[in-house]
Order: structure tokens, then C-alpha cells, then sequence
């Protein structure tokens, strides 16, 4: 994949913040300016480059509590949960994203 390949050289960093600056701006349309559409984007670039994103993970990218996020990217179907790790709940889910339609 092309952006992988990006992100594992020196200029990675630059071109992620512009995914992310990107998507923001996207989002932002749909959702009005909020702190969340930052987030989310953050998120959802995250995700796009690895293939799948778990909470954890999500907790760490945003540095703060992740429900609002994962519950706003599930109702639009950006992120949908694929397995679990030891229960229902969603901090022990592997998230897959959904911008190719491999999660469908």
C-alpha cells in the first residue's frame, strides 16, 4: 500500500498530519467544528494505515476516553467491531475500518 509506504520514511509524519487535517475538515462539514472531528479523524487514518485499531490504541491516540469516538464511528459505520478479545464489551473489540468496504 502506497501510504504505508510513506509513513515508514522520514516524510511519513507530514503526510499522516495532512490525512488527518484532510479527513478533520471532512468531518467537520458533517459534524459541525467540534473537538470530536479531530479525534475521530486521528482515529480513522490510524486505522486505515494499519487495518484494524483496538481500543487501547484508540485510548492512546486520543489521550482521553474513547466511548464518544467509537460510539460516533459506529453509527456512521466507519469503524465496525470484527472480534473480541474476551468479552462483548467494546475495549476488548479489534476495530476494523470501512473505507474500502473490507469490513462489510
Amino acid at each position: 500500500m502506497f501510504v504505508k509506504a510513506i509513513n515508514e520514511s522520514d516524510q511519513g509524519k507530514e503526510v499522516e498530519e495532512d490525512q488527518i487535517d484532510r479527513l478533520e475538515k471532512a468531518l467537520s462539514r458533517i459534524l459541525g467544528v467540534v473537538k470530536i472531528a479531530r479525534e475521530l479523524s486521528q482515529v480513522l487514518v490510524y486505522a486505515s494505515i494499519k487495518g484494524n485499531v483496538s481500543y487501547q490504541k484508540v485510548k492512546e491516540i486520543i489521550k482521553d476516553d474513547p466511548e464518544d469516538v467509537l460510539l460516533l464511528a459506529d453509527e456512521w459505520k466507519l469503524l465496525l467491531p470484527v472480534r473480541t478479545a474476551k468479552s462483548s464489551g467494546w475495549e476488548d473489540r479489534v476495530i476494523r475500518h470501512c473505507f474500502s468496504g473490507e469490513g462489510l
